[in-house]
């Protein structure tokens, strides 16, 4: 943070300076702050788009003792209607683990997820990701999740069924 405070001044050439934090709300900020003065993780509920925007926080502004709470707790906020976007977030964040964990879900409820919204969003700008959801959902071999762990398991499909059919009707 101090690095960034400082490039902010220095190229500034002024006491008064600007210092662009992007799309990251005044909450995600607050919480960020509360953490790097008192070390505390949030608590209670939050939203997967205030974890998204303090993720985004922590990378910006170079807390990375605060990222990994954000990803693990994206992990448990995921529906199908917020995995394919949290598999776009943790696909440019670089985020293995969420990754993983936004494909399991995904391929395990192909049928809810192929039908959201968010699945539509996923299609029109990531398609490759999309493709990716699919091979694991049918368990294709060319499907290549980021670690071992990521395989998709009979216990992980909810439907006791193979997810061909939704992956399917995503295609048609």
């Amino acid at each position: 943070l101090k690095e960034l405070l400082f490039e902010a001044a220095r190229t500034s050439g002024t006491r008064n300076f600007h210092l662009d934090l992007g799309n990251i709300g005044s909450d995600a900020f607050a919480l960020l702050l509360r953490h790097m003065y008192t070390d505390e993780v949030p608590t209670g509920d939050c939203s997967a788009e205030l974890v998204s925007h303090l993720l985004s926080a922590c990378e910006l502004l170079q807390v990375p003792s605060l990222e990994g709470w954000c990803e693990t707790k994206m992990q448990t906020l995921l529906t199908p209607e917020t995995a394919p976007a949290m598999l776009v977030l943790a696909e440019q964040r670089g985020a293995d683990a969420l990754k993983c964990a936004a494909l399991r879900f995904s391929a395990s409820h192909v049928d809810e997820v192929t039908a959201s919204r968010g699945w539509r969003d996923l299609m029109g700008s990531s398609p490759g990701l999309a493709t990716e959801v699919l091979r694991t959902a049918v368990g294709c071999k060319r499907a290549r999740p980021p670690s071992p762990s990521c395989q998709l398991t009979s216990d992980d499909e909810a439907d006791g069924g193979d997810g061909i059919s939704g992956a399917a009707a995503a295609l048609a």
